[in-house]
């Protein structure tokens, strides 16, 4: 009886320290993305929640009892993310790593509820303050002078992927419950997206989701055709590959790399010539990006952001992370498959479809799918011994 009652507090405690570790880092992570972040006493406020953050989640790490092959992933990964950490000087891929560590025993559900929650209230505050003025509107402009708003986040587009990724979590949350009238309401929402921010990838991402949830709903989606659960498996590669290709071979002589280009807002021309500059490295190399973001192009230096995260991995995070990340992704995937968690993946193919043009993968304040990794799923893990049986039975 006594074992019984000091599990369950154990597991208050360790509940309590994720819940805690988890909000702390996910507010500061997410005032980093406001017009607030330049203020002094803001940056005091971000690395003072950044770090209470991480201290809980290495406390909750350190109570949590891992198997021998967790701990096989933990040194695996841990050893790719340090050397690529220490070529692209990148410290925020320890910080994640430690986050998504500490999601072991944790139901994954109840970490989207609370990421929800969280970037939902926060969002709502940003720009409200926006509105009186308590924070700087950014105003981004389109070729036309077309007026794109911000509502106190950093850029328009920025705005617009913080939405996209709230509406994934509501997603996420309300499953097969969802509604029609809720799948009309997110409708309106893109529409309000692509007027007011001119937002084209997180509006066309908005209205992929709405029609890929409502195809789940009604079980109109095959999940059980074999070919396609292969391809589905190795998405990350495709996309890769597909991103790589357009990048090297991109030539503003040819007609329809031009209208690509022109259609993805100069992406692609400005990845062939970061390619061409920088090259491809084994394991990464530090890049410094100017963009036409709220703090501008510096004096002297020309706009070389690049927003498609899979041409990120393969231009600033190197051969080793991009093996890895297909690695993972496919293991993912194909226990996603085994343990019938088809929702998760859909969420990771619209993950995809949106960073193949955006940079938000590894921004903890839209992602909250990185999560997913330690998490559990109805009491099952990813990670199962050779034998088939689960880690995290003792949740059941």
């Amino acid at each position: 009886m006594k074992d019984v009652v000091s599990k369950e507090n154990n597991k208050i405690v360790n509940e309590g320290l994720f819940i805690i570790g988890l909000i702390c880092f996910l507010i500061s992570k997410f005032i980093d993305i406001t017009m607030l972040r330049d203020e002094k006493y803001v940056y005091i406020i971000i690395c003072a929640l950044k770090y209470i953050g991480l201290i809980s989640a290495l406390i909750k790490i350190v109570l949590e009892k891992y198997s021998y092959k967790e701990y096989m992933y933990i040194v695996g990964a841990g050893a790719v993310l340090l050397i690529t950490t220490f070529y692209t000087k990148n410290k925020f891929l320890l910080e994640y790593f430690i986050i998504i560590i500490s999601c072991k025993n944790i139901e994954f559900k109840k970490i989207v509820k609370i990421f929800f929650w969280v970037d939902l209230f926060l969002l709502l505050l940003t720009m409200f303050e926006a509105k009186v003025g308590l924070i700087e509107n950014f105003i981004g402009y389109r070729a036309g002078n077309k007026i794109r708003q911000s509502y106190g986040i950093i850029y328009p587009t920025d705005f617009a992927s913080q939405v996209f990724f709230i509406i994934l979590a509501y997603m996420y949350i309300r499953d097969k419950k969802i509604s029609i009238m809720e799948l009309a309401c997110v409708f309106f929402i893109g529409i309000f997206i692509y007027i007011k921010c001119d937002a084209r990838l997180d509006t066309i991402s908005i209205l992929l989701s709405i029609v890929l949830m409502g195809a789940y709903k009604y079980n109109l989606i095959p999940f059980n055709i074999a070919f396609l659960n292969k391809l589905v498996k190795v998405s990350f590669i495709i996309f890769q590959i597909l991103m790589i290709f357009l990048t090297i071979n991109y030539n503003k002589n040819n007609r329809i790399y031009e209208k690509m280009d022109t259609l993805l807002s100069e992406r692609l021309s400005l990845a062939h010539d970061s390619y061409k500059q920088n090259g491809f490295k084994l394991f990464g190399q530090e890049m410094e990006y100017f963009g036409r973001g709220a703090d501008g192009i510096p004096k002297g230096e020309k706009m070389n952001y690049l927003d498609s995260t899979f041409v990120r991995i393969f231009i600033e995070y190197g051969l080793l992370f991009m093996i890895f990340l297909a690695y993972i992704f496919y293991a993912t995937i194909n226990r996603s498959f085994e343990i019938k968690q088809y929702l998760l993946i859909l969420m990771i193919l619209l993950l995809f479809v949106n960073c193949t043009i955006a940079q938000h993968f590894f921004d903890f304040s839209y992602n909250f799918i990185i999560l997913m990794f330690f998490a559990s799923f109805n009491g099952e893990s990813f990670i199962k011994d050779n034998k088939g049986q689960l880690y995290n039975t003792d949740l059941k």
